[in-house]
């Protein structure tokens, strides 16, 4: 596909046989008897389980309109039905008055239930294996976390998040919720040092690429204290970078650390490195009591922004819109701030602190779907560890105003999505919900602090609360939960 004057997209199939082992990941037993009716409206989504399923081997019918699901299903037996969650309700009403004895599969945001025993719930991005699953019919098969992520939790394991930008804190920490663990997080190698000196973390993610201090200088620090058992010296260290090209594994294993994750983090990743890393004392089955419930919150609208692939973003951060929705209110408030940071470093021809504040921007960027602006952070990154400044100079403003324009957007999208009806002014409502935030706080509960948050935020505040909001949500993320409980108190204290 060709765009002239932009350049030409050449894809390339490469049919691929098993050439040893009986292992196969994903693999459905009798395909050619096991159709599927796909309805689901994006057609983005649609293509890749479409896709999937004919890599499996199974006959599959896709449709964009629910009529046209039930007209399908009038004149056609099908024996599996994938439907959008949004159309669970009428699809099981609609079956019932027809007797079909079609298997219902929802395809849902992460963290949804669905309390009818006859539907098999999935989550959102569905890929090969769970449908492998679904379709073999595997009795211990519970949602995506079981077959493909969350294997296991480990509530007694103690995490340390390193990242100097909040955006890829929440990120991050966000995948790591479902796992049940003990997750803190800071903003510098210079906490982070300070940090392992009050806690024993049984796995340390430090952010390669930060100010004043890299990942590796800290790494180097860490390593150099001293414990009568060597902790410092074993503790495992992941580094966390955006550049995953060739050659930086060798040179972070070199410099002290035991091994990457490249940004954006890929879940299937994420949880190979906690299989490897956690001591295995620390690690407990995964069982359907251990599923983690996000708090339901009604969508008003789907979130539509310029210049953001939504869909994408969603795959990079977990799959959930009320994490991504958050994680889009970080990504604003950090792109009204590193401007700032860029100007100051630009205008003292320090090329190098410019590279790593853009480094961090390009991350993000990508984090949320933003891969055009990702791109031209990266050249500017590029760009300023070769110390051209030239280039730096004529891309820099452009950049600043694309940044400018994407964060305007999604703020203007974020009120379009949570807004609708009245605005609140006061907190009569909620001072119940706040107690219960304050008391999670006390008890160091993140999950329950986390879903709380999003049921008060998931309403539209006058200016001043959704500011109050905001700061106790960032010290939730930071992992200061006395200051947030203080918000708190004031808060409760009005009348």
């Amino acid at each position: 596909s060709s765009v002239y004057g932009k350049g030409s997209t050449f894809t390339i199939m490469l049919p691929q046989k098993i050439v040893a082992g009986d292992d196969v990941l994903a693999r459905v037993k009798d395909p050619e008897n096991k159709g599927v009716i796909l309805y689901e409206p994006e057609a983005e989504h649609a293509k890749t389980i479409v896709h999937a399923l004919e890599n499996l081997g199974v006959p599959c019918q896709w449709v964009d309109l629910q009529s046209r699901l039930f007209e399908e299903l009038l004149v056609r037996k099908y024996p599996y039905v994938f439907v959008a969650h949004s159309a669970l309700e009428g699809t099981l009403q609609m079956a019932e008055k027809m007797e079909l004895d079609s298997k219902i599969v929802s395809m849902a945001d992460y963290g949804t239930t669905v309390e009818n025993p006859k539907v098999r719930l999935v989550f959102l991005p569905v890929h090969s294996m769970v449908i492998a699953n679904v379709l073999n019919d595997v009795s211990d098969y519970s949602g995506r976390e079981a077959a493909e992520e969350f294997r296991f939790v480990a509530p007694d394991a103690n995490i340390l998040i390193v990242d100097d930008i909040n955006t890829n804190l929440i990120v991050a920490r966000g995948l790591m919720v479902p796992f049940k663990m003990r997750i803190d997080v800071c903003k510098s190698g210079k906490d982070a040092i300070a940090m392992v000196q009050e806690t024993r973390y049984d796995i340390i993610f430090m952010d390669h690429m930060m100010p004043e201090m890299d990942g590796i200088e800290a790494t180097e620090k860490i390593r150099a204290l001293e414990s009568s058992d060597n902790y410092y010296q074993d503790v495992p260290i992941i580094a966390l970078t955006a550049n995953a090209v060739s050659g930086m594994k060798e040179m972070f294993l070199k410099n002290g650390m035991n091994d990457f994750l490249a940004k954006p983090i890929e879940t299937v990743k994420l949880n190979a490195a906690l299989e490897k890393w956690l001591p295995a004392e620390k690690k407990k089955p995964w069982t359907e009591a251990e599923k983690y419930t996000a708090t339901a919150i009604p969508r008003q609208k789907d979130l539509v922004i310029e210049g953001i692939n939504i869909k994408e973003g969603l795959i990079m951060t977990g799959g959930s819109v009320e994490n991504y929705v958050d994680i889009l209110t970080s990504f604003s408030k950090d792109g009204r701030q590193k401007p700032a940071e860029l100007e100051d470093a630009l205008a003292r021809g320090d090329l190098d602190s410019y590279a790593i504040f853009v480094h961090a921007l390009k991350s993000a960027s990508a984090s949320i779907g933003a891969t055009a602006l990702s791109s031209k952070a990266r050249d500017l990154e590029d760009a300023g560890k070769r110390d051209d400044r030239l280039f730096v100079n004529v891309n820099h403003k452009p950049f600043i105003t694309d940044l400018e324009e994407i964060v305007t957007r999604i703020d203007a999208a974020l009120e379009e999505y949570q807004g609708g009806g009245t605005v609140l002014t006061d907190i009569e409502n909620i001072r119940q919900d706040l107690a219960d935030l304050k008391d999670a706080l006390d008890e160091m509960e993140v999950q329950a602090s986390d879903q709380i948050m999003r049921k008060i935020t998931a309403r539209r505040w006058e200016k001043s609360l959704t500011e109050t909001f905001r700061k106790i949500a960032e010290h939730i993320i930071l992992s200061d939960f006395d200051e947030a409980a203080g918000l708190i108190d004031v808060l409760l204290e009005k009348k």
